[in-house]
């Protein structure tokens, strides 16, 4: 549900998990962040020991309508995960 204004700032929250039943990753993880629209000032994020972060991203560039979007990838594996923001 988060959405960032034209050229607005979003801090979006990030949980990672270690099994399907939702447990909490136990360690901190380095994660590679892949820009496909907007911005982000830091190409990697480092999770807390529980496996949570907060990414900033910039809607840099974009128009109501269009999609922030973020891939997410660790060193030895990509697509972890992806985040869309609608700009509104």
């Amino acid at each position: 549900g988060l959405t960032a204004a034209p050229d607005g700032w979003v801090e979006i929250p990030l949980q990672l998990v270690e099994t399907a039943a939702g447990a909490p990753l136990a360690h901190a993880t380095r994660l590679k962040l892949e820009v496909l629209s907007g911005y982000v000032p830091h190409g990697r994020v480092v999770t807390d020991d529980q496996g949570r972060a907060v990414i900033r991203a910039c809607a840099l560039g974009l128009r109501p309508g269009e999609t922030l979007s973020l891939k997410i990838n660790t060193d030895h594996y990509t697509a972890v995960g992806r985040v869309d923001v609608a700009v509104v």
